[in-house]
């Protein structure tokens, strides 16, 4: 046996390019989708018009952005916010 020689067959590279809806390498053979799970989650949110989460779900660095909080609610300027109660 040569040592260059592997002892078993080298596995299909995944796909460089990500799944268009959880963005994990596509596995041989797939071209959009890296299941159909993920297919039919995309046509989901797309057909109920709610294609901002794929616009809105990655930053600069390929990160999931956290979603911004609430703005504060007004209280009047003299008194203290209200809190729940516990």
């Amino acid at each position: 046996m040569n040592a260059l020689t592997p002892l078993t067959p080298a596995e299909p590279a995944l796909s460089r390019r990500p799944c268009l809806h959880c963005a994990a390498a596509l596995p041989p053979g797939a071209t959009v989708y890296c299941c159909t799970g993920c297919e039919a989650a995309h046509a989901l949110i797309t057909g109920l018009g709610l294609d901002a989460f794929y616009a809105r779900r990655e930053a600069a660095a390929g990160e999931l952005r956290p979603v911004p909080p609430p703005p504060p609610r007004f209280h009047h300027p003299g008194t203290a916010p209200a809190r729940g109660r516990a």
